[in-house]
């Protein structure tokens, strides 16, 4: 599965030994506790000094003598003039700590500390201006790479070891592998080649984060971060798509941020008002429509400075309408009926490439592929596992690229670019049937920090694509003087899917997918992007009609051959060897059995006939020409798009297997009967909100499970085992306990954002385990369901059991693969294209809301949109003179991200404590509070790191904390910015 299955963590033995005594320990509280105490560490401390400060003595009287000396001498040769005796210097006392850490070192016993133990370098604090050596928890970093916040600073790089010093474990480098230097987290990467593009210095904390109670600029807001303007783009002509700068700047303001005008929004405007170039002198009326007119106009020119242009084409296919029992010579008989199917808009995939990687935004991008490894305190080097340009697919294309031929005078760098494919249906309004179909394209070469956030502009809107036209019915019926049949509509849904798809991989797509297109980046090299599909986002009808593949069918997989009646056995051996070797491929055996089906329902033949279900049956596959296949197929080589289509957590997970299962409890606490229906509700009521969004509140009746949302149902999951706990008697309460253990820990696997080969072994392991937990549930469940008691609270009660035969069920297989050939999951998330529905949505609101016209409105507004925050992020850019945003109008203070944390300084809100700890006598949590406080902050003002546990010290100690007035103030918010993805350090 992974690169090194077998590797099995060890724990790495540590002895922490007293320098006084000698006597050792095993963790650094217990350690500093005796050190607090022990004789003979004092005295041997206060030896060390007292030498240093002898020796320091010395030095001085000696430096002193040789002054004298110097200073006589110089006297002599001049009696006559003034005296040349500088003033005695003031006395200090210094000593080398180096020196002193040397001499402890040198003890007998003494073991030298390891690497992890090691500190950040010390800061100047900002407060009390000492130098202050940060723990090492502190350092906060986008794992990967080498950002980190403004209190800490980046750790100086290491060199990697010497090739005689590495150890059995280190990867294989080859001749023309370049390998970078081992950072702070023992991370290194290897390239297959040098590259000539390093992005992480270009980008900023800023640039991957995004939380409602961060800070933005204009800037940020409008959609591109750190945008670089054009050398050509120049305050003159920075609105000259408008009427006037004014007019530009109300725009500006009117398609960035939201379409719904509230309190903020209305804050926002003063920005642009303020602004020097706002001038309503020189703008004697304003007309939306005409400066939307004179903007799309503008658009129309390629050669504009801002490198953006329409885009948009409106274009129609044709799809044949075939009868069950007509014959027709061929699939272009001209007798046979057609239906156009028009309005359909679409963009030029090669022409976003071209827009995109010659922009700054590429900046950001990756254009070699990298392996990343990961140096364990024991020496060991495993493999790290996160975004795409990591992945093991991104580095085979890569290599398969330049391996091809070239021509005498091609010598460009070659790069892969790949892409991201989502696509989903979605309602527009909450009433009403207004709906779109729209296709989101991302390029993996971007960071999943950066594609992740909504505000980043990172998505290209590619097509929207239409639907079967609501006269469809009478349009057949025309032709054919009767009404299609369920399976010949569902056909045509197929035929215009992959049309449109014909659309979209145009002629100049394949011209670029096999000989490359030449693009002249930012950095002005000119280098040899070759388009690469790298995986399809949707959900599970979605991917039927992509992969063309019968819904529900004998063999339900879009990826392999396995039988709905072996689905159930997930995660065993014998299902782990199906997913490996009946892999589905295009190949010559599909090409022919499509290719015989289509002659046959051309023929007369029905889609259920003998004939045809004799060729498709035993592989579920339909009588449809895929649109991958054709297009991209080449004479050597058949493209297979079956691999394209990755797994989506949110839909086979959260909303499927665990929402499944959810409902399956539920059922048997309605069975059961009493009141353990109500006491789930109670308890769900009863659990506290964590964080911002991190838990939310529950509803009130949780078991109803009334309009609830994917995050909704993973809040079920990280609560349900305190929430089930004794709901049901033992042994199935135990049963259904283990499976929520093992669905949770399955769950968190699944969304780690950054993996290794052994978080994916555990990871494989989860995975057999949470199959057999699973079939143990269904039945056990069967069992309870048949019950008499069970059956009392109806007479008509119908013995319902788990279903495990369903493709999301069978889906979970397939992710531990999947991490290691692609990357981690969120970064192919459907997730991601939901939350760019909420654009589509906005853009609705601003539309006409006729059907006619609907989507052609909603893709001008898309052009338009994002040419203007193109304008506004530019204005920010040039703007010399950066005034302070005022935040009035929220009651909380927004920070930056750079900021580690945020508390208020208010007093308003004071509890003494001797009356505090009284209301709470019998709260457990406040159980020797005043020592335990004491012990903390001791601890901080002794400079002592804290690794979790608290120091205990001596009531003599705790003495010396006296709390003014005996007080303490309560804030309501603590508000703390940190990383979600930490150091990967999963040693015991």
């Amino acid at each position: 599965m992974c690169k090194n299955p077998s590797i099995l963590l060890q724990p790495l033995p540590m002895t922490l030994v007293c320098i006084g005594c000698g006597k050792a320990f095993q963790t650094q509280r217990s350690l500093s506790a005796h050190e607090a105490r022990c004789n003979a560490n004092k005295q041997l401390t206060t030896n060390i000094y007292a030498r240093h400060h002898k020796r320091h003595t010395k030095s001085k009287k000696r430096k002193e003598r040789s002054l004298s000396e110097s200073d006589s001498s110089e006297s002599s040769q001049h009696e006559d003039g003034p005296s040349r005796h500088s003033p005695s210097p003031i006395p200090s006392f210094s000593i080398d700590v180096g020196e002193v850490q040397a001499e402890v070192e040198a003890l007998p016993g003494h073991l030298p500390a390891p690497p992890s133990l090691v500190g950040p370098p010390p800061v100047v604090s900002a407060r009390s201006g000492r130098h202050v050596r940060l723990p090492a928890r502190y350092r906060d970093f986008l794992p990967g790479e080498l950002l980190s916040l403004d209190h800490v600073p980046p750790p100086p790089l290491q060199s990697p070891p010497p090739a005689s010093q590495r150890s059995d474990s280190q990867p294989a480098s080859k001749s023309s592998e370049f390998r970078m230097e081992v950072d702070s987290f023992g991370l290194f990467r290897i390239y297959p080649n040098q590259p000539t593009h390093i992005p992480h210095v270009k980008t900023t904390l800023s640039d991957v984060v995004d939380a409602p109670t961060l800070l933005q600029t204009s800037a940020e807001s409008a959609g591109l971060p750190n945008i670089i303007p054009p050398s050509e783009i120049t305050v003159d002509n920075l609105f000259s798509a408008f009427s006037s700068p004014t007019a530009g700047l109300l725009m500006c303001w009117h398609y960035t941020k939201s379409t719904t005008k509230t309190k903020e929004e209305l804050n926002r405007i003063w920005v642009y008002i303020s602004d020097p170039l706002f001038n309503p002198s020189q703008q004697p009326n304003f007309s939306h429509d005409r400066e939307y007119r004179l903007a799309s106009k503008y658009l129309q020119d390629d050669s504009n400075p801002f490198r953006a242009q329409h885009g948009w084409t409106c274009s129609a296919v044709t799809i044949p309408l075939i009868k069950e029992g007509v014959k027709y010579t061929s699939e272009t008989d001209l007798t046979l009926p057609t239906l156009i199917i028009d309005n359909i808009y679409h963009r030029s995939i090669t022409d976003i490439m071209t827009s995109v990687f010659s922009d700054h935004a590429s900046s950001s991008f990756h254009f070699t592929p990298f392996n990343q490894y990961w140096t364990t305190a024991d020496g060991r080097n495993i493999c790290i596992y996160s975004e795409a340009y990591m992945s093991a697919e991104m580095d085979e294309a890569h290599r398969q690229i330049n391996a091809a031929p070239r021509q005498p005078d091609d010598n460009f760098e070659r790069v892969v670019v790949p892409i991201m494919l989502w696509s989903d249906a979605t309602q527009l309004a909450n009433f009403g049937d207004a709906s779109l179909w729209p296709v989101y394209l991302y390029f993996g070469s971007q960071s999943k920090y950066i594609r992740g956030k909504p505000t980043s502009g990172a998505c290209h809107h590619v097509a929207y694509i239409p639907s079967l036209p609501d006269n469809f019915q009478d349009t057949y019926t025309q032709n054919h003087s009767e009404a299609s049949t369920g399976e010949l509509y569902t056909h045509f849904k197929r035929e215009l899917m992959h049309a449109v798809w014909g659309l979209l991989l145009d002629g100049k797509f394949v011209e670029a997918h096999k000989t490359g297109i030449l693009i002249e980046c930012v950095d002005h090299i000119i280098r040899q992007f070759f388009p690469r599909l790298y995986s399809y986002s949707a959900n599970y009808p979605e991917k039927v009609l992509l992969a063309c593949i019968k819904f529900l069918g004998n063999c339900l997989c879009p990826r392999c051959f396995v039988e709905k009646a072996a689905v159930p056995d997930m995660g065993k051996p014998s299902d782990m060897m199906t997913r490996t070797t009946q892999l589905r491929v295009n190949n010559n055996a599909y090409q022919s059995a499509i290719k015989a089906a289509r002659k046959l329902i051309f023929g007369g033949k029905s889609l259920n006939s003998k004939r045809v279900t004799d060729l498709l049956k035993d592989t579920s596959w339909v009588p449809t020409r895929n649109a991958f296949s054709e297009r991209l197929s080449e004479d050597r080589e058949l493209f297979n798009f079956f691999l394209l289509f990755v797994v989506d957590l949110l839909h086979e997970f959260e909303l499927g297997v665990w929402k499944a299962i959810f409902t399956h409890l539920l059922r048997i606490l309605h069975a059961q009967g009493g009141s353990s229906i109500t006491e789930l509700n109670w308890r769900y009521r009863a659990t506290p909100m964590f964080g911002r969004g991190t838990i939310r509140r529950f509803h009130k009746n949780a078991s109803s499970m009334k309009r609830l949302a994917a995050r909704d149902f993973e809040d079920l999951l990280q609560c349900a085992i305190p929430i089930f706990e004794g709901l049901l008697p033992s042994p199935h309460n135990e049963t259904v306990l283990d499976l929520l253990f093992d669905l949770a820990t399955w769950q968190a696997f699944a969304k780690l954002r950054m993996h290794t080969d052994d978080t994916l072994s555990f990871f494989d392991t989860m995975t057999r385990q949470l199959g057999y937990s699973a079939r143990r549930f269904k039945k056990t469940t069967s069992t309870i369901a048949k019950e008499p008691q069970a059956q009392e609270t109806s007479s008509a009660a119908k013995i319902k059991k788990l279903n495990l035969s369903t493709y999301k069920f069978h889906a979970l297989g397939d992710y531990p693969e999947m991490i290691c050939q692609y990357g981690t999951t969120d970064s192919y998330s459907t997730q991601i294209g939901e939350l760019e529905h909420r654009r589509s949505k906005q853009r609705f609101a601003r539309s006409g809301k006729r059907k006619e016209t609907r989507t052609a409105s909603i893709a001008n507004q898309e052009v338009i949109e994002r040419f203007i925050s193109k304008v506004d992020a530019t204005r920010e850019a040039l703007r010399t003179v950066h005034t302070k945003k005022n935040q009035a109008g929220g009651r909380r203070t927004r920070t930056r991200p750079e900021e580690h944390y945020h508390i208020a300084a208010s007093t308003r809100n004071a509890h003494d404590l001797t009356v505090w700890l009284g209301e709470k006598e019998y709260d457990p949590a406040v159980t020797d509070f005043i020592p335990h406080l004491k012990d903390h902050l001791l601890a901080r003002k002794r400079g002592l790191a804290y690794n979790g546990d608290e120091y205990d010290f001596s009531d003599q100690d705790r003495s010396c904390n006296i709390i003014r007035n005996n007080q303490l103030f309560e804030h309501a918010f603590l508000r703390v910015n940190i990383s979600k993805q930490q150091k990967p350090d999963y040693q015991a």
